[in-house]
């Protein structure tokens, strides 16, 4: 194995790709950030649960997968590494239930909203009430 050698050249040429790698997550991280905001702001309700949460000890990167009913129907949801860890997920079990967003416009289009979880009846129609005074954001 070749020893890299660390003249200015290699260092400005490593610093420059460490930047470039920074300023792509950022602008990805915003971008998802962004859909999230507009699904947000034209969304329904509905309780979904947690079927798989798979943390990889290296890559792909973890992702989480759900269910959830609109009109009878059961539709998955996923969410991968940048939302999860985004939106304040601290961990998941499966079988775990919580409010998921949906768009009025593609049902299949929804967030899963970890800081609501339904940990018993009456939870769903609590937060429904608290949504109408101060929205999830």
């Amino acid at each position: 194995m070749k020893k890299i050698k660390w003249t200015k050249r290699n260092i400005l040429i490593w610093g420059m790709l460490t930047v470039f790698a920074f300023i792509v997550i950022k602008i990805a991280s915003r971008s998802i950030e962004n859909d999230v905001k507009s699904l947000l702001e034209n969304c329904e309700y509905t309780v979904g649960t947690v079927k798989v949460f798979f943390i990889p000890n290296k890559p792909p990167d973890p992702y989480l997968r759900y269910k959830y009913y609109v009109d009878g129907t059961e539709i998955e949801g996923r969410e991968y590494h940048n939302l999860v860890l985004t939106r304040g997920m601290k961990g998941a079990e499966v079988d775990e239930r919580y409010i998921v967003a949906y768009s009025k416009k593609n049902v299949k289009e929804s967030v899963m909203l970890f800081k609501y979880p339904i940990k018993q009846a009456g939870d769903f129609e609590k937060y429904l009430e608290e949504f109408k005074i101060n929205p999830p954001r």
